[in-house]
């Protein structure tokens, strides 16, 4: 859907790897993941709202199964959903109001040791040099 207000946005990564000596997965592998959204521009203003996702990772290499940040059976599959707002001051200068993952979710990106941060707000001035 296209038009001179609204758009929609999105892009997905999909990366596969074998490891034809050990027979097995290469390590390391994200799985499926991605983000798509809806936005829509009037005069100085843009908002979006958009999802970003990722499926479950179980193709693992044994140094996968290894490691510790990778649960047993591999990571599961996450999805959050966000909202953001921009206004345009000026030529050079612009305000940012988002949401990041607004349920809340607990997750963690594949082979990370950290979970994904939870429900979080931003409010930003970005200058244009």
């Amino acid at each position: 859907m296209y038009s001179d207000h609204w758009h929609i946005r999105g892009n997905a990564t999909l990366t596969y790897g074998q490891n034809t000596t050990l027979s097995e997965p290469i390590g390391g592998i994200p799985p499926l993941f991605g983000l798509f959204g809806i936005q829509y521009r009037h005069n100085k203003y843009k908002a979006d709202l958009y999802t970003r996702f990722a499926a479950k990772q179980d193709r693992l290499s044994a140094d996968d199964m290894d490691d510790p940040r990778i649960p047993n059976g591999g990571t599961p599959p996450w999805q959050t959903y966000n909202f953001r707002l921009n206004y345009q001051i000026s030529a050079f200068l612009n305000a940012q109001f988002a949401v990041e993952n607004i349920l809340d979710y607990n997750y963690r990106e594949h082979g990370s040791g950290m979970n994904g941060p939870g429900r979080n707000f931003i409010i930003s001035i970005g200058i244009t040099i």
